[in-house]
Parts: C-alpha cells; sequence; structure tokens
C-alpha cells in the first residue's frame, strides 16, 4: 500500500499533524489489519482494524477496534465504507475475535454505525469541575489537604505501574505495551503527561494521564484521560493534588471511577461512548466492560 496517500486521506478527513501520522504509521500500522478501497488508482475510503485485547471473567479475548475511518468527501454516501465495514466483520469473525468495537468521531455517526448492527454498549461519565469547585467540594466534605509527592512518569516506569494496577484485574480492555507507548508518545507531544501520585501514609500510588485542551474554552482546560483512583476519596487526593500542581481554570475527568449518588454526582454528565458489534453468541455484559481508552 502506499503509506503516503493513506497518511493524505487520513489528513484531509481528521486533519491530523504530520507527527501523529508518522508515529501511528510507524508504531501501530500493519498492511495486513488496513482496508482500502481505490477509485482510479488512488484511495478513496479506508479503515484500520486494531487488534485488542479483552480480559472478561479472567479470560484473555481479542476484539476489533476499527479506527480513523475515513472517506473522501466526493464518494460519501455511496456504500463505499459499509462495504469496508462488512469486510473488517468478516475478516474479524474468520480470526476469532469476539466483537467490533468503534467510537463514531462525532454524534451525528451514532446512527450510522447503529444500522450495521453497532450498538451503545459503553457510556463514558464525564466530570467538569472548575478549580474553585474542586477548592469547594474538598473543604465540604472535608478532604485531607496535604501536599502529595507527585512526579512525571516516563514510559517505562508507567507500564509498570499500569500494570498492577486495578486496570489489569478488570473486565476490559488491556492495553499493550505497545499502544500505551504510542499512547504517551502522542500525549506528550501533545503538551501532555503521565504523573504518579503517592499517597501519604496509605502505601497507595496512583497515575493519572493527562493532557490540555487550550482551545475548548478561553481558559485553560486540562483533561484527565485516565486513573487508576478506584473511589471519590482517592479521586479527591487526586484532583487536589493536580490543582495544586498544574495551572488550569477547568478540569475535565473522563477516566475516573466516580460513585454516582457521591459526592461528584451532580458534576457527571453521562455521555455514549463506544459501540459494539458482537461476533458469538457468548453471554458478555458489555456495559461493565472498561473501554475508555483507545487511541488518543
Amino acid at each position: 500500500m502506499n503509506i503516503a496517500e493513506l497518511k493524505a486521506l487520513w489528513k484531509e478527513v481528521f486533519g491530523d499533524s504530520d507527527e501523529y501520522l508518522d508515529i501511528f504509521f510507524s508504531r501501530v500500522y500493519k498492511e495486513k489489519n488496513t482496508l482500502v478501497r481505490c477509485i482510479d488508482g488512488k484511495p478513496a475510503a479506508a479503515l484500520y482494524m486494531i487488534p485488542y485485547e479483552i480480559c472478561i471473567n479472567g479470560k484473555k479475548h481479542i476484539l476489533q477496534y476499527l479506527y480513523a475511518l475515513a472517506t473522501k468527501a466526493e464518494y460519501r454516501r455511496k456504500g463505499i465504507m459499509t462495504e469496508l465495514i462488512h469486510q473488517a466483520h468478516k475478516i474479524g469473525k474468520k480470526r476469532g475475535y469476539v466483537s467490533s468495537v468503534l467510537i463514531p468521531a462525532c454524534q451525528e455517526l451514532y446512527a450510522f454505525y447503529q444500522q450495521l448492527g453497532y450498538n451503545i454498549a459503553y457510556y463514558q461519565n464525564k466530570l467538569v469541575l472548575s478549580k474553585s469547585e474542586i477548592e469547594r467540594l474538598c473543604w465540604k466534605h472535608g478532604a485531607d489537604r496535604k501536599r502529595f509527592e507527585i512526579k512525571a512518569l516516563n514510559i517505562d516506569s508507567f507500564q509498570k505501574m499500569y500494570e498492577k494496577s486495578i486496570w489489569s484485574g478488570k473486565n476490559g480492555i488491556r492495553q499493550s505495551g505497545l499502544m500505551n507507548n504510542f499512547y504517551l508518545e502522542m500525549l506528550q507531544q501533545d503538551g501532555g503527561t503521565a504523573v504518579s501520585i503517592l499517597l501519604d501514609n496509605k502505601n497507595t500510588d496512583l497515575y493519572a494521564l493527562i493532557g490540555f485542551d487550550n482551545a475548548s474554552s478561553r481558559h485553560n482546560r486540562m483533561i484527565v484521560y485516565e486513573t487508576n483512583a478506584k473511589n471519590d476519596d482517592e479521586s479527591m487526593m487526586l484532583l487536589l493534588t493536580l490543582a495544586d500542581n498544574f495551572e488550569f481554570w477547568e478540569l475535565e475527568g473522563l477516566g475516573l471511577e466516580l460513585e454516582p449518588a457521591g459526592m461528584f454526582g451532580k458534576h457527571i454528565h453521562r455521555i455514549p461512548y463506544a459501540l459494539i458489534h458482537p461476533f458469538s453468541d457468548m453471554d458478555i455484559q458489555w456495559n461493565r466492560m472498561d473501554i475508555h481508552r483507545l487511541l488518543i
């Protein structure tokens, strides 16, 4: 396949940076996991089938993540992407994958994918708080305002924390070292980082993957993409430590394990996220899977 032409199609549709494309095609891309429809010798549409390991009741399976589904504007609404998705499903079933998963690029695409047999199986709990609201919640709930040790993590040290974290023991996606490497490299390129926080006298290490979205509003917004904080108390300690160590006006938490009836309840927005197309008749409660981080 002509990588330069695939990059050009991707950039035309999604507008991602050359740096992102270079890293994706050098770290993640495999020709056997790529489907392309050419017209007049040029790519008109393409998608990427990325295998992810998923743990279900202690047993490992593989699912197929469809990523960067791109069609040139002049060839849309002609059934080309539908054909590619059906072809991807055939390949996934032949390889023994348990399902296909995708995350629509915009709200309008959910209906399109549902027509192809996908169903919303995972909702993301999004927490949005200003720094002053974090302070008020801390005061209201009597959170201990100690300053905890925080440090940046490199790729190797993050992978070690990830492997022993709570995520490794739950039903859901398990990130490989390769995919974590890719994710952190892209996060760092966009000004984000991985940090660890040592909770004093609890012998507990938390990690958080954080980034910044300066274009979201007039003010600087921090985004917490993932953390191994497992309850409201640990989440509060995490948020307080981030507030003490970083400059931001508003925080958006996407990877927090929050209690709907807990201290953050009224600040949580539940939004549709991942769509699942099962390939087998396994009795899987997909809505209880952790599928909150695939690719950035």
